[in-house]
């Protein structure tokens, strides 16, 4: 059986996680991706991997940013739920 493919809808909302992830690491909200990972209990392997082909378009086998991390970033670190899902209005609340 063969995965089903990724809406286009929904890889733009994860490059946006990772706009964000990114320049929460700029201003030193979030120290890295280490940090992020073992604070959420979030498999580091797969975001090493998903950060690398949204933002160098890389091939990984990964698929699917965990909604955890979406919900995290979005209520510890203020990130617009909107804009994360959607892409409208601006990035921080």
């Amino acid at each position: 059986m063969q995965a089903k493919a990724i809406s286009r809808t929904t890889k733009e909302a994860q490059k946006r996680f990772f706009v964000a992830f990114n320049d929460l690491i700029s201003r030193k909200k979030i120290e890295g991706l280490t940090q992020f990972c073992r604070e959420y209990n979030l498999h580091k392997p797969k975001y090493v991997r998903l950060r690398q082909a949204y933002m160098e378009s890389k091939a990984t086998d990964y698929r699917h940013v965990d909604m955890d991390a979406f919900i995290f970033i979005v209520k510890d670190y203020d990130v617009s739920a909107e804009w994360l899902l959607t892409g409208r209005g601006e990035m921080y609340e």
